[in-house]
């Protein structure tokens, strides 16, 4: 059995009424925090450039505006947008920020096709776990040699979220998964520039665009996220072989995220957006 097969296995088993309550309150949390730091960076040079390159017009949202894009486009630029400020959750057993390389796509996806709160919430929770436990076994390795792990791992918790909204099939998740390994990318390099939000971006458009080829017949090896997790030289923990994903949900949220420190002027923004998403969630009759 490949890494790719037992994590589609996984997120094929998560559903909203076997996740403990902790962590459906910190998924909770993580919606809420994502959708105020991407409304504040969507007006960030960074997150302006990129709209300005995205031209398919479609059904999804763009934060901040009245303007819809297609679903890649829309996660791209909202992907961007929520990583402009620096501000989002973190993680440290990701090395890097879990919520935004998930999130956008899920909206995106969510603006296109019906979809219940329910769903929503375990899409994202399995996205999570599907980052983070990778991140167990190439962290910090992986960060110390330069790869910027909220990009590079969380392609694969994009994918993964992707995959459950979508309702993939095992098999087509693990090719999900095994695309979403060569679009893995993403350097510390550029950090400082505009290419850094930009990797969150690239990567909300690759998790989306990962399922979405695999659910229309596209082939990959299953065998592609082993081979690129060899980027971490030494054994990699047998995935097949740790806690089961749900069982460890809430123990992986509640320990391992916590919400950046933003300025006192984001303040008002951290609770319009509270109010916003309240409203947003009745309007659409998401029952979270």
């Amino acid at each position: 059995m490949t890494v790719a097969t037992e994590l589609a296995r996984r997120i094929r088993a998560f559903t909203y009424d076997g996740l403990p309550d902790a962590a459906l309150e910190w998924a909770k949390t993580g919606i809420l925090d994502t959708v105020g730091v991407t409304l504040a960076g969507s007006a960030e040079p960074c997150a302006q450039i990129t709209l300005r390159m995205c031209t398919a017009t479609g059904p999804a949202l763009v934060f901040g505006s009245a303007q819809r894009l297609s679903v890649t486009d829309a996660a791209l630029v909202n992907g961007t947008a929520s990583h402009a400020l620096d501000f989002d959750d973190c993680s440290n057993t990701l090395g890097g920020h879990p919520s935004v390389p998930i999130l956008p796509g899920l909206f995106a996806l969510a603006d296109a096709m019906p979809v219940s709160g329910r769903d929503f919430l375990a899409a994202y929770v399995a996205g999570f776990e599907t980052e983070t436990r990778i991140a167990r076994a190439v962290n910090f390795h992986h960060y110390d040699k330069g790869w910027h792990p909220t990009a590079t791992l969380g392609v694969f918790g994009a994918t993964a979220a992707a995959s459950r909204l979508l309702e993939l099939t095992q098999d087509q998740t693990a090719t999900a998964l095994a695309i979403a390994a060569s679009f893995s990318s993403g350097l510390k390099a550029n950090f400082g520039t505009m290419t850094k939000p930009l990797h969150v971006g690239h990567c909300a458009r690759n998790g989306v665009m990962a399922a979405m080829l695999a659910r229309a017949g596209m082939t990959a090896s299953h065998d592609g996220p082993r081979m690129s997790l060899m980027w971490c030289p030494g054994r990699i923990r047998d995935v097949s072989r740790t806690p089961t994903v749900r069982a460890c949900a809430a123990r992986s949220m509640r320990s391992s995220v916590c919400n950046t420190a933003w300025p006192a002027r984001w303040w008002t923004a951290k609770w319009c957006c509270r109010i916003l998403t309240t409203t947003l969630i009745s309007t659409r009759g998401w029952r979270m």
